[in-house]
């Protein structure tokens, strides 16, 4: 049996947002640049951003997903879809009951990146965050410089992108 990529998306998107309303105690948007290496075939030549939803689903764990389009030269254009779950490696992301938390942490990740029209290059990723400050009790959290292995499944090779600034905004 042939699992195509659409289908782990949206199946893994559902499991998500199906649970989002029982568990998660944070939720936001996101908006960052995006960068790749050059033998990564996802992306063409070019400018990219990103810009997203992200939702606690536990005190450490914050899933995340993001449309990723290009910005120049041709705006809107090679556009992907990129989610992932991230793990808070020096202290909890909110803590219930306390009340002091840490301003500084950093995350590692995994996800899986995709074309928006599901059909090419797609694959999984592991990521890590060695700087993030502040949170959802801050109503704000900057990341800084978050890199990302990539697997292409389809031409099994390995690339890598990164993020140098993400911004996440709390409701």
């Amino acid at each position: 049996m042939v699992i195509s990529m659409k289908k782990i998306v949206v199946i893994s998107l559902l499991v998500v947002c199906s649970l989002l309303p029982l568990s998660s105690i944070d939720m936001g948007f996101t908006v960052s640049t995006f960068s790749g290496s050059p033998s990564l075939t996802l992306i063409n030549d070019g400018m990219y951003g990103s810009v997203g939803f992200l939702a606690g689903l536990a005190p450490r764990i914050e899933f995340e997903t993001t449309l990723v389009g290009q910005v120049t030269p041709h705006p809107f254009t090679n556009l992907l879809i990129k989610s992932s779950i991230s793990f808070a490696l020096l202290s909890p992301l909110y803590n219930l009951e306390e009340k002091d938390h840490l301003y500084l942490n950093m995350f590692i990740g995994i996800g899986v990146i995709a074309p928006l029209s599901f059909n090419g290059s797609w694959g999984p990723y592991i990521t890590f965050t060695p700087l993030a400050t502040g949170g959802p009790q801050f109503l704000r959290k900057e990341r800084v410089v978050t890199l990302s292995l990539y697997y292409d499944v389809p031409t099994q090779g390995v690339g890598f992108f990164f993020q140098l600034f993400t911004l996440d905004f709390y409701f």
